[in-house]
């Protein structure tokens, strides 16, 4: 009886030391993916900063049939404004450039519930008289149906557009952007959208989670990469959007569909 006891005591330990070898043969388990972290970590940050005031400035590339030359020849975009996403009333100002033509445009613009105002501002010198549209009265296929009312920014645009997170060091972010099926939807740059596509984008954020800047890197389906970038300033600030001292009702032209006499 004792050798029996014995032997079946050698064979449990057998097994034991067996199963242990096999363990620590066995591969570790893979570490989990960070990137469903960070992605939800930047789409946190673009809520709290679009869902707030916030004032912005951007700069960056644009097409150059914009700015009056060859599309393959870049113009240059400047913006800065504010936006009240309570109201979805804004101001911005923004400027193209040619790089090459020297073609110039600017303006400002007030969007005030259902009123836009418009007016240009040559090279030098200070705005002109403002022109009044009633933002209901502007069938698609217009040039000014391009003014999103719900989204002037285009940062919603760009929110739903991020796709993926690859990496993250300290407050700064990397990733991609695919806005789907639209490849006409405009959301670039942030504050004053005039191009869209797929890029990839590099996102600040600040110490109280809120997004400093945003500088993409993205292709409109022409063949062209542009640079942008936007800087976001004054989190939940309100600033007073009123409109100009004078404005005139504008062209009817505009109100026409494209093709229209």
């Amino acid at each position: 009886m004792p050798t029996f006891r014995m032997s079946s005591t050698l064979t449990l330990l057998g097994v034991l030391l067996a199963a242990a070898a096999c363990d620590g043969d066995a591969a570790p388990a893979p570490a989990p993916d960070p990137s469903a972290s960070y992605l939800a970590e930047v789409r946190t940050a673009l809520d709290r900063t679009r869902n707030s005031p916030f004032s912005w400035g951007a700069a960056g590339d644009v097409p150059g049939n914009f700015a009056g030359q060859a599309p393959d020849i870049h113009g240059e975009i400047r913006t800065s404004g504010f936006y009240d996403p309570g109201t979805r009333n804004f101001y911005r100002n923004l400027s193209i450039e040619g790089a090459y033509a020297k073609t110039w445009k600017g303006s400002a613009q007030t969007v005030i519930g259902n009123d836009f105002y418009l007016s240009d501002q040559p090279p030098q010198g200070e705005y002109g008289p403002a022109s009044h549209i009633d933002l209901d009265r502007v069938p698609p296929d217009t040039i000014l149906y391009s003014i999103d009312r719900d989204d002037p920014t285009g940062i919603d645009r760009f929110t739903a557009a991020v796709r993926t997170v690859m990496d993250k060091a300290g407050h700064q972010y990397r990733g991609t952007f695919d806005p789907g099926p639209d490849p006409a939807g405009h959301f670039l740059p942030l504050g004053a959208p005039v191009v869209g596509g797929t890029g990839v984008f590099t996102l600040i954020t600040g110490d109280a989670g809120e997004v400093e800047t945003i500088d993409v890197m993205v292709r409109p389906g022409d063949g062209s990469r542009l640079r942008l970038k936007t800087l976001f300033t004054f989190h939940g600030r309100q600033f007073p959007i009123k409109p100009p001292p004078a404005a005139d009702e504008a062209d009817p032209g505009l109100l026409r569909k494209d093709g229209e006499q």
